[in-house]
């Protein structure tokens, strides 16, 4: 019963009494928690560093695409109004060769085209203009999907004045100019 009572309070005295290894530190374990703050301040600021060369990366590529689509809009814009000035000139020979003819319809849609092409324009002069205050901002997509909304806007602008001119050259071309059949006899 003795050796009962020994190896029960025995039992109780380690089951019940804390564990003294667990409370106290070590100075290695303190040295290991300070290795381990340093190595995670090490990896955020790697993290920040590869972050910031990566939107610096990201910048510049929408800089660089900006400015390839402005350069191909500028060309589309000079080739446009080149085509609306021989529009114009068609328009005034047909008046001068032949004043019976019709030309209403399509004077009125090169000048509606050409009001696009103003328009193109100047929002072409503040696309650049806004260029670079808007790559200053820190999110790249964010610049990007402006850049891009501003730049589809001017898309479609220069797409609804060519659409223009098409349909006053077709009007021009119903007006059956040149060498007919009985002027040939």
């Amino acid at each position: 019963m003795l050796f009962k009572g020994i190896i029960l309070t025995t039992l109780i005295l380690v089951l019940l009494a804390p564990n003294i290894y667990a409370q106290t530190s070590t100075p290695k374990a303190r040295l290991n928690v300070k290795i381990k703050e340093n190595q995670l301040k090490n990896i955020d600021e790697r993290k920040e560093k590869v972050a910031t060369k990566i939107s610096a990366v990201r910048k510049e590529r929408i800089r660089k695409y900006s400015v390839h689509m402005i350069t191909r809009i500028e060309a589309l814009v000079e080739r446009l109004n080149t085509l609306a000035d021989r529009l114009e000139t068609r328009i005034a020979k047909i008046k001068t060769d032949d004043s019976n003819l019709n030309t209403t319809q399509a004077e009125a849609d090169l000048a509606e085209a050409k009001l696009k092409l103003s328009e193109a324009k100047t929002k072409l002069e503040i696309i650049k203009s806004d260029l670079e205050t808007t790559l200053v901002a820190d999110d790249p997509k964010v610049i990007y999907e402006k850049v891009k909304t501003s730049l589809s806007e001017l898309k479609t602008i220069l797409k609804e004045a060519h659409q223009l001119m098409v349909h006053s050259i077709g009007e021009l071309k119903g007006l059956r100019i040149g060498v007919t059949k009985e002027d040939g006899k």
